[in-house]
């Protein structure tokens, strides 16, 4: 009997002790597996309302302001370039010259004939008014003066057409014809292009056509001459479609001092749509698109949770939210990547 009451004791205290190290060791199990979790490190910005732009984006080619193939009215062999492919020059400034050595002779010619025309005809009249000679000696005078002057007229017109003169101040991009050969009338002999101005035109899709107006303010970026954003207005607004395309088309003048935008380069146009007050705006490299929508985080407490948004817009690496973030919140910019809903997580400042 009582080795038998020993016995149970025995039994019921070994029990007992191997429920005390099971429950120290489950215990410095979990103890371990918690000291083994990460927390997961982010950075976050907080969020407030600010003004936003929003923008329609079309892409544009420059033209120069003006251009003009130039040419001579009357045909001849060219004698001189005064001024060669690449000048700038003036309004006004003569650029070629055809050989009219004969026609200069026969204006010089028919404008001796004028004047001394011009001389005969103010004595006759002075002489016709004393009544000293017959009104037939006075309207001859008058006619031979009339006559002299339209042959004058038309030979200077005829030698003025032997020389080509700038509309217009600009470049002579290019030219056709050289010294010695012959010049058709009408045939282009150079292209003279006004670079100090430009003007950009682009297609407006259709469904913009009550948005854009003319005077409306763009900003122009033209990656060919690096990262300036050139700030213009609209100065044309066409009020017809482009069937192949359907857009509209418009223009923009800018200064091109320097001459580093080139005509045929592109450009990038942003067209002013709508101002919005006080809206959050986010990164927009922070937003992850989802079966369900456009995600990010925000931390509160210290826990991550998801938030999907409704975007505005978007532009310049921005997003304007319309909803799905509040002022004040603490935005997950980096570190958001990885994350799931309801995860702990340690703010880096």
């Amino acid at each position: 009997m009582k080795n038998s009451i020993q016995k149970i004791f025995f039994i019921i205290i070994s029990f007992s002790l191997a429920l005390l190290f099971a429950s120290c060791g489950g215990k410095q199990k979990k103890k371990s597996i918690k000291q083994n979790k990460k927390t997961v490190s982010v950075e976050v910005k907080k969020l407030f309302g600010e003004n936003y732009t929003s923008y329609i984006n079309v892409v544009g080619v420059v033209k120069p302001m003006n251009e003009a193939k130039l040419s001579f009215l009357e045909g001849g062999k060219i004698k001189k370039f005064l001024h060669t492919k690449g000048s700038y020059v003036n309004k006004g400034d003569t650029i070629v010259v055809l050989d009219n050595s004969m026609t200069k002779a026969s204006m010089k010619a028919a404008k001796a004939r004028y004047d001394f025309a011009e001389i005969n005809f103010n004595k006759q009249s002075a002489i016709y008014k004393e009544n000293i000679n017959s009104e037939f000696q006075f309207l001859k005078a008058k006619s031979d003066r009339d006559q002299a002057k339209a042959n004058y007229e038309m030979l200077k017109a005829r030698y003025n057409n032997t020389i080509i003169t700038a509309p217009f101040g600009g470049i002579i991009d290019d030219k056709y014809l050289e010294v010695g050969e012959f010049a058709p009338p009408g045939s282009p002999v150079v292209n003279l292009i006004q670079n100090t101005i430009i003007k950009i035109q682009a297609g407006v899709p259709e469904k913009y056509a009550a948005t854009v107006k003319k005077n409306q303010k763009v900003l122009v970026k033209i990656v060919e001459v690096g990262k300036k954003t050139y700030t213009g207005k609209i100065s044309y607004v066409g009020s017809s479609l482009n069937i192949n395309n359907r857009t509209f088309p418009i223009e923009i003048i800018l200064k091109n001092y320097k001459g580093n935008i080139k005509p045929q380069m592109l450009a990038n146009v942003s067209i002013e749509k709508r101002i919005y007050e006080n809206i959050i705006t986010i990164p927009d490299d922070v937003v992850t698109r989802t079966d369900s929508g456009y995600m990010v985080f925000v931390i509160d407490n210290g826990i991550a949770k998801s938030r999907y948004i409704k975007m505005i817009d978007r532009f310049n690496n921005k997003i304007a939210v319309e909803s799905g973030l509040n002022e004040g919140e603490n935005l997950v910019v980096v570190g958001f990547q990885n994350l799931v809903d309801g995860e702990e997580v340690k703010v880096e400042k």
